[in-house]
């Protein structure tokens, strides 16, 4: 009907009132129409951990020594080519933070059963090059001075004699309840721990599994 004709359906119409309505629409012009797109409206999010909630005290973590956690590459940790697949990274990441609470005296069930979970807040991973199949390795870990209510870990993932660096990443941690709300305050155990740990490191004793403590400044 934009072309100011009738179909050929609408000209075996009898005469009539339908057939001079569509005669008399037919010889109108039409009117491009814009494109309607519906207004996008974007809630800011306020940041799910605070930076400016500080520590009920000073937490003072050694800057030289890490622990270490070895790991040994299984076939089901690779692809079919024999490499490891990323994703088996972060776990290696997870056991060896677990296990250094673990070996502290703070076995991650007992802080969920006191109502903290420690979830991932940021992560952040560089590859350095591949891990594969049968090959032994340790994963170096230490935490870093907490951040109001974020704690940062940091990373390495490096061969037996430290010479291959695989992996190098920061995860960072934060409190939470079993809803789910974030902590006002670091809660006793953190605390507890992040003191511990300070000794711990202090002391020159950081092995887990049987390792050795590795000094930092002896890997640059």
């Amino acid at each position: 009907m934009a072309s100011g004709r009738l179909s050929e359906r609408e000209t075996t119409l009898p005469d009539g009132p339908l057939r001079a309505l569509l005669q008399a629409t037919a010889a109108i012009p039409l009117r491009p129409v814009k494109s309607f797109a519906p207004r996008q409206v974007v809630t800011p999010v306020k940041d799910a951990c605070p930076r400016n909630v500080r520590s009920p005290s000073p937490i003072h973590i050694p800057d030289m020594s890490q622990f270490e956690y070895p790991i040994r590459v299984y076939p089901h940790h690779t692809d079919y080519g024999g490499i490891v697949w990323h994703g088996a990274y972060v776990a290696w990441l997870e056991e060896a933070r677990v296990e250094v609470l673990r070996q502290m005296g703070l076995p991650f069930e007992q802080l969920v059963e006191a109502d903290v979970n420690l979830v991932v807040a940021d992560m952040t991973l560089t590859y350095r090059r591949p891990l594969q199949m049968g090959m032994d390795a340790v994963v170096l870990l230490s935490p870093l001075p907490p951040k109001g209510m974020r704690l940062p870990w940091q990373y390495e993932l490096r061969s037996i004699d430290s010479e291959l660096l695989f992996l190098s990443a920061i995860v960072t941690l934060a409190p939470v309840t079993r809803e789910g709300r974030l902590h006002r305050r670091l809660p006793k155990p953190i605390v507890e721990l992040y003191d511990n740990i300070g000794r711990r490191l202090s002391s020159g004793n950081a092995s887990l599994a049987g390792s050795k403590v590795l000094d930092n400044e002896s890997r640059r």
